[in-house]
């Protein structure tokens, strides 16, 4: 048997839903996906004030969707990759990672999202190679209980 298949076509799948809504469409996609959302916004924008809500003899299929994706930013981690701005230009990322759960059934529709980003300071190595001071004193104090300069091995204890 032939059926109406409507060709074009978004939905609200909770009008009333808030702070979030799930909106199913079957349009063409543009060039980009921005360019798609766009192209759906004035598409709906358009059809304000038409039909809102489903006949008695009207079906949606959609197709179960679960996913649950990991992707890892890897263009945006390392330490060649300094940090703008004030105060952080001795940082770098270690780990740009983000995770989404996505669920869409008959029960409805769940996102989570999770996103990982790991700043690490640009290592800078700090050597006692050659003579160097060590002191001890009480904080707040004026001056040291014990001052050390070392300039040779007598006092080193050797690498194991």
């Amino acid at each position: 048997e032939e059926v109406d298949r409507v060709k074009e076509f978004a939905l609200d799948l909770d009008g009333g839903a808030s702070p979030y809504q799930v909106v199913v469409a079957r349009i063409d996609a543009k060039k980009t996906m921005a360019e798609t959302l766009a192209d759906l916004d004035l598409k709906m924008e358009k059809c304000r004030g038409g039909r809102s809500h489903f006949g008695p003899n009207e079906v949606f299929l959609v197709p179960n969707i679960h996913f649950d994706i990991t992707h890892r930013f890897r263009e945006l981690e390392g330490a060649d990759k300094h940090l703008l701005g004030s105060g952080v230009e001795e940082l770098h990322i270690g780990l740009a990672e983000q995770r989404i759960l996505f669920k869409l059934d008959r029960s409805g529709a769940e996102v989570e999202s999770e996103a990982k980003v790991y700043v690490k300071p640009i290592p800078r190595y700090f050597i006692c190679d050659r003579p160097f001071l060590v002191y001890m004193k009480k904080r707040g104090a004026k001056s040291p209980f014990l001052a050390v300069w070392v300039e040779n091995a007598e006092l080193l204890q050797a690498w194991r």
